[in-house]
């Protein structure tokens, strides 16, 4: 059932906790498997997104990224969870992380003894919304306009996504690009 808050929006009950508590189950996996085959420092990041319409609830924890694209603007949803990204936001982005800074996670599943610390947002989405889930392999190569760009192109997701790996790797292919792409329509 659904339940409004005190601004008189509709949510799910109980939906972040239970993203929340999937990545820490997860996280958990990642470890006793990592342990099983003598590889104690094994980890992974992960990004969910769940939508019940005309709400999207997206769990996060290392540094593959959400993103909404709307009305020709794509905004980020997600924080990436590396030492690099804390080092920018204490430094206001008045000086550049050290270039390895960007390749190591603070938050992840597995990877540390510490439990991660999910990120668990809201977002209410609108019709023709598209969402992006992808990996640092595209954001290494493919800047936000470029991503936009393609992104406005009127052509269907599984086009836009193969374009957005195929630019990744003619721009330098370092890493593995993973892209999802999803359309918002209304029930």
């Amino acid at each position: 059932t659904r339940r409004q808050d005190p601004a008189g929006r509709s949510s799910l009950p109980g939906v972040r906790e239970q993203l929340s508590s999937a990545l820490l189950a997860g996280d958990s996996s990642v470890k006793s498997t990592g342990a099983r085959t003598g590889t104690p420092q094994m980890g992974t990041t992960l990004t969910v997104a769940f939508v019940a319409w005309p709400f999207l609830y997206v769990a996060h924890v290392g540094d593959t990224r959400c993103s909404l694209f709307r009305g020709g603007t794509l905004t980020h949803l997600t924080t990436d969870h590396t030492l690099a990204q804390q080092f920018a936001e204490q430094s206001g982005g008045q000086v550049e992380p050290p270039f390895q800074w960007h390749n190591i996670l603070w938050n992840s599943l597995g990877g540390n003894e510490d439990a991660p610390s999910p990120q668990v947002i809201k977002q209410k989405l609108e019709p023709n919304d598209v969402l992006l889930l992808c990996s640092d392999g595209l954001t290494k190569h493919v800047g936000d306009e470029e991503i936009a760009a393609l992104l406005a192109e009127e052509l269907p997701n599984a086009e836009r996504c193969a374009k957005l790996v195929e630019r990744a790797n003619a721009n330098g292919g370092t890493d593995n690009v993973t892209v999802i792409l999803a359309t918002a329509r209304a029930p």
